[in-house]
């Protein structure tokens, strides 16, 4: 759509053109108006065959040589016409357009070969035409003015560009940075739920453990039907456990000193007997993970398995080793 407005712009340009070079102000003498005709004509050709090099691809081969071509055509045919007098002097306006596309869009050995074929032109025709010294330097002054614009036009299409690439690159690192903290969150919160569920497990295994053997060497249905109860619940509380690690690691946890007064709490309950928890000074703030760490330590503790009547529990300041009850354990 751009491209359709801006060849239609020319179009429109180059026939008003004509009429103020051919029709509203026409050149005198017999030689000025052939030559005039021949550069407007060259000129017209040129800007026809850039429209059709603009439908051809930029990375077509050997695109900037041909288009360094047309360009070049174009500005001497411009510079041609625009010193043969009467109204064609505002041809030099294609000149001018002509080192603009050069100076934006080619390199700057191309952009001065074509500014150059332009200037040449103009004071070539000048001279032979006896133009005046306004002529041979105001005119060429207009198409180094095109050049320079040109020059900056493109300055600011190479920064646009590499403004573009590099926030491309930008989105794709954040993309990537995203990827990696949602894997790394991913991993992180497999390894809380495997060390969670690996304590409940090992807690629920010695339970059982301790329900067979009351079974086995004692008969007591009800002291086993006590033990698994309580395998039971702690395989509730497990779950409940997985699930909160889940959530912490997802959000904002509890200070660690609530947390340990619930674990607190939860063992008495538990195990019916009497344990206290004191905290002294400010308690810091700790990240989830290390909350969540230091959580894993104290109920890892305290897991021993509720003891049969018949099994004699350690001291709160012994181990005591026992073998149908399970592994040594120390109280605390």
């Amino acid at each position: 759509m751009l491209r359709a407005v801006n060849w239609t712009a020319r179009s429109l340009g180059f026939a008003w053109v004509a009429v103020l070079a051919f029709v509203v102000a026409p050149p005198h003498g017999h030689l000025n108006l052939p030559v005039q005709i021949a550069g407007f004509c060259l000129t017209g050709l040129a800007l026809l065959a850039s429209m059709l090099a603009d439908l051809r691809p930029a990375t077509a081969p050997h695109h900037d040589r041909a288009a360094a071509v047309i360009l070049g055509v174009m500005a001497a045919g411009a510079g041609i016409a625009s010193t043969a007098g009467g109204g064609g002097t505002v041809v030099v306006v294609f000149a001018a357009v002509a080192t603009m596309i050069a100076g934006g869009e080619l390199g700057l050995t191309a952009a001065l070969a074509v500014t150059g074929a332009s200037i040449l032109a103009i004071e070539v025709s000048g001279l032979i035409f006896n133009d005046s010294y306004s002529g041979l330097l105001g005119l060429p002054s207009i198409v180094v003015a095109g050049l320079l614009i040109g020059r900056n036009r493109g300055a600011y299409r190479i920064a646009a560009e590499q403004a573009k690439a590099l926030l491309t690159q930008r989105e794709h690192l954040q993309a990537e940075q995203r990827r990696a903290d949602l894997l790394e969150e991913r991993a992180r919160i497999a390894r809380e739920i495997h060390d969670v569920l690996a304590h409940s497990l090992g807690a629920l295994g010695i339970q059982i453990q301790a329900a067979r053997a009351v079974l086995t060497d004692h008969a007591d249905i009800d002291k086993a039907g006590e033990i698994l109860a309580a395998a039971q619940k702690m395989a509730a509380e497990g779950l409940v456990e997985t699930r909160r690690a889940v959530y912490a690691l997802r959000s904002d946890t509890r200070p660690l000193d609530e947390e340990l007064a619930l674990v607190t709490e939860t063992y008495a309950q538990r195990y019916n007997v009497k344990v206290g928890f004191e905290t002294s000074g400010d308690p810091a703030p700790l990240p989830p993970d290390a909350t969540l760490a230091l959580l894993r330590i104290v109920r890892s503790s305290p897991s021993t398995p509720e003891w049969p009547s018949w099994c004699s529990p350690p001291t709160p300041t012994t181990a005591r080793s026992w073998t149908r009850c399970g592994p040594a354990r120390a109280a605390t």
